[in-house]
């Protein structure tokens, strides 16, 4: 199911597959986690070979997406992660990278 806002973004599906886009003129996807494991680290997110997308399985309750974005152009304007036709945050690049966090509710 694709994610729906509500202030947050939530999933009705605990263990569904979301898969995050990224719209940019050079940049790419260099690392993404989402939630955190037993000991409190930091789970990776699986990339796509192309680097312009990520997929997540839902986890129970709020957790973070962080995603780390690349360019090698410095004058890189903002990217956007999509899903679908749903925007849902631009990312600011700075000095060649940026960040961007999505809080996704799984249900």
């Amino acid at each position: 199911m694709a994610l729906s806002q509500t202030g947050l973004y939530q999933s009705d599906s605990v263990g569904a597959s979301e898969t995050i886009g990224l719209q940019a003129k050079a940049a790419t996807i260099s690392s993404a986690f989402y939630g955190k494991d037993a000991a409190g680290n930091p789970i990776a997110a699986t990339i796509a070979a192309d680097r312009k997308s990520v997929t997540i399985k839902v986890l129970p309750g709020l957790n973070p997406l962080t995603v780390n974005l690349i360019t090698p152009d410095p004058a890189e304007p903002p990217a956007l992660l999509y899903q679908g036709t749903t925007p849902l945050i631009f990312v600011t690049l700075d000095s060649n990278a940026g960040v961007g966090v999505i809080p996704i509710i799984g249900h």
